[in-house]
């Protein structure tokens, strides 16, 4: 998901933004370990907004189809709060002039955003009981938990819900994103769980694979 106009970042994507922006704030009490993650989009100034490069764990990798990009993790704290927000920095596919775009990898974008989330997760040994995904941009995490991650013992106990904001937006793709998405070809067979009408569904896989919807 992504932070919105009740926070200090220059972002807002209408009603989620809305929506991430208050419901942190609003869960943050001493019994809430809340920490969100979004991509670092070109509007978010690294001095303006005092992020910082996270230093517990080095920049990492992930490949996506032939490409191997780099990725750096900034973190800062929403003010008045401990509530720790990590930005996942790859230029390459973030630092563009709209937030969500119409380009040929958008695809491989948000790909790219799941993976790096769990990834960041693993690098800070941090479990969450319960990941909270928004709209399909996010929609490829509950099925990495039960699967391509079920190997990683520290997402066990681990639940994922999966918020609709706006169902027109479902992020279809052609087949060749599962693939970049290393996704089993028996779960896009027609009918299957993450095809749509002969096309890759990222929305479609997130309410198949979601704990709660």
């Amino acid at each position: 998901g992504t932070i919105g106009s009740a926070s200090p970042w220059p972002m807002k994507t209408g009603g989620l933004a809305d929506v991430i922006g208050a419901l942190p704030i609003a869960m943050n009490n001493p019994g809430c370990d809340i920490r969100i993650f979004i991509p670092r989009y070109s509007s978010i100034d690294l001095k303006k907004q005092n992020l910082e490069e996270e230093n517990f764990f080095k920049s990492f990798k992930i490949k996506i189809g032939t490409k191997s990009h780099t990725i750096k993790t900034f973190r800062t704290v929403i003010p008045k709060t401990k509530i720790s927000v990590f930005f996942v920095d790859c230029p390459y596919y973030y630092d563009r002039d709209d937030i969500y775009t119409s380009d040929r990898d958008e695809d491989e974008r948000f790909i790219l955003f799941n993976r790096a989330v769990l990834e960041i997760m693993q690098r800070l040994k941090w479990a969450p009981d319960l990941i909270h995904c928004h709209d399909w941009q996010a929609g490829l995490i509950p099925f990495y938990i039960k699967e391509n991650y079920a190997w990683d013992k520290l997402f066990k106990n681990t639940k994922t819900i999966f918020t609709i904001h706006n169902i027109g937006y479902q992020g279809l793709f052609p087949m060749e994103s599962a693939e970049k998405a290393e996704i089993h070809k028996g779960y896009t067979e027609p009918m299957g769980p993450c095809e749509f009408y002969g096309k890759f569904s990222f929305l479609k896989t997130a309410v198949c694979f979601a704990d709660k919807l």
